[in-house]
């Protein structure tokens, strides 16, 4: 390791099918906390659910959710589920409406298929990991930095990752950005409220509309240097 820099990716190998398995879970996610905070990407590996490359054999698929997305992901859900079920693996489906949502406690992982907010921006992952219930996608901090537009761009702007113009707006504020642009709401799934602005006139009702259905933000992204910017590249 070079001037004493960390890997820039590290696997945490936690869990195993020992009789320490609890308490290895509870160090690995220590250590991953501690290598997150140090701007590390970790990638979580439960090592006790990797024998012979078995499917665990009890799954709780969740799916639903309170948010706008509920519709699709109930329909994600099932399909997964089915899936699952069609290769031998006992499925337990489980409807979330909130936080409080029941869930057998022999499970042995739990498989999202939640999209957009509780789902995807870390809300479930910190109940599942409360609860001691691996799950799959990415960790409590990964998932609410990439669900959240701004923390992703301040992201990709320490690291020099290329990512076009952009600047965060408030409700009823004009972005200062020049068109063409793209508004969207600051912490929303998929494409919610996502708003191509080709010319002037249409920033009226863009901006209000985006900002209020972020909770307040949205972040606006230019296009024009973007392409200027790719045109030189290539």
């Amino acid at each position: 390791m070079k001037s004493n820099a960390l890997p820039k990716k590290i696997a945490v190998l936690m869990g195993g099918p020992g009789s320490e398995r609890d308490v290895s879970l509870a160090t690995g996610r220590g250590v991953s906390k501690a290598l997150h905070s140090l701007g590390v990407v970790v990638i979580d590996v439960d090592t006790g659910l990797m024998k012979s490359n078995a499917l665990p054999k009890k799954i709780a698929v969740l799916m639903g959710g309170p948010g706008s997305e509920r519709d699709v992901s109930l329909a994600t859900g099932r399909g997964v589920s089915k899936a699952l079920r069609s290769l031998g693996v006992v499925v337990i489906d489980v409807d979330v409406r909130d936080e409080n949502f029941p869930l057998p406690k022999d499970v042995d992982l739990a498989f999202i298929t939640i999209h957009g907010t509780f789902g995807e921006d870390g809300q479930l992952q910190k109940i599942l990991e409360d609860r001691g219930i691996p799950y799959t996608g990415d960790g409590v901090e990964e998932s609410r930095t990439a669900f959240d537009k701004i923390l992703s761009k301040e992201k990709f702007q320490r690291h020099s990752v290329v990512t076009p113009e952009w600047e965060v707006i408030e409700v009823g504020q004009r972005p200062k950005i020049p068109v063409p642009l793209v508004v969207k709401p600051s912490r929303q799934g998929s494409t919610v409220g996502v708003v191509i602005v080709k010319n002037q006139s249409e920033l009226e009702w863009s901006a209000p509309k985006n900002s209020g259905a972020a909770g307040g933000e949205a972040v606006a992204s230019g296009l024009h240097r973007w392409r200027r910017n790719r045109k030189k590249s290539e």
